[in-house]
């Protein structure tokens, strides 16, 4: 049992446990007949999503269908909107802007990197896991398939290797999406 108790110390609301929830079907909050779960008329799908707290359109239409929520009717001809919070809330890292306004000039001289993976079915190889490597000046890529993300490290300096031996150029700027195998303290020990 859960208790709802106002300010004044009044009991205001009782609320049942049941199956690890607590339930909250017409308990009474007030005395002017105010119920907790009360909702009415019809809504459309984003409407209901923002109301109940950016849960899934899909969960909130069997949600209704199958009597869970009771008292709202969703409007069926209502379409699905774009949510700008739930959009604002899942992003943790900026994007890449689509077009960098400086480039490089020299071959090597700034890389971008970023690792996929793992992904749900292994190559032929037994790789689970593609490096690319994007040259800023030239635009050319590079994939290196790995089975274990902890290969980057070597991957990035055969491809180190590769641009000095090859142009005598140096890499000076890494860009990368900052994930953990590109924060390894050995990466950052062999930059210095």
């Amino acid at each position: 049992m859960c208790t709802i108790i106002n300010p004044k110390g009044k009991t205001i609301a009782t609320i049942p446990h049941s199956e690890g929830l607590y339930r909250i079907v017409n308990v009474k909050l007030d005395e002017k007949g105010g119920y907790a779960a009360a909702a009415s008329g019809k809504m459309s799908i984003s409407e209901a999503h923002k109301k109940l707290g950016h849960i899934s359109y899909v969960a909130i239409s069997h949600a209704i269908s199958k009597g869970f929520i009771t008292g709202i009717k969703l409007d069926a001809s209502s379409k699905l909107d774009f949510c700008e919070a739930c959009a604002k809330a899942k992003s943790t890292r900026q994007p890449f802007p689509k077009e960098s306004k400086t480039r490089s000039t020299k071959y090597g001289e700034c890389v971008h990197w970023d690792l996929w993976g793992p992904a749900s079915v292994k190559i032929l190889g037994g790789n689970s896991y593609v490096a690319a490597h994007i040259n800023d000046a030239t635009r050319e890529m590079k994939l290196y398939f790995q089975d274990k993300k902890s290969q980057t490290f070597n991957l990035y300096k055969l491809d180190e290797a590769y641009i000095k031996t090859q142009t005598g150029n140096h890499i000076k700027v890494i860009h990368s999406d900052r994930g953990g195998e590109f924060q390894a303290d050995q990466l950052k020990t062999h930059q210095d």
